[in-house]
């Protein structure tokens, strides 16, 4: 039995998986908090226009809301805010780990003779 296109299968489906948990981290999770406790400002850093694209194409919707989860240690003296961010942050960890462990597997399969 090829058990290769069940390894490219799960491969693909943590890769989407990573970026999907990092998607709904940005858009759902730190925007829900932020329209509910700190609104006013949430709405000041959606609506810079310094990146010059449309809203659709930015997945952290602008350059602003992009520098305050991974430049910025403002956090308007609310430690759940800062928490959120270090768990956005954790995909900088998550991503080059993912890759090394598919290397590291796929080496292993392919040094046993599983894949081919």
């Amino acid at each position: 039995m090829d058990i290769a296109p069940f390894f490219i299968i799960a491969v693909g489906v943590a890769f989407v998986f990573l970026w999907a948990r990092h998607y709904y981290l940005v858009h759902f999770k730190l925007n829900r908090y932020m329209l509910k406790h700190h609104e006013f400002e949430w709405k000041k850093m959606k609506q810079d226009t310094s990146w010059g694209r449309a809203p659709w194409m930015n997945f952290y919707y602008t350059k602003k809301v992009y520098n305050f989860i991974w430049r910025s240690t403002e956090n308007y003296g609310d430690k759940n805010i800062h928490l959120q961010k270090l768990v956005i942050r954790r995909f900088l960890w998550e991503l080059p780990l993912y890759f090394v462990v598919v290397i590291g597997v796929a080496a292993l399969f392919i040094g046993s003779g599983i894949l081919k």
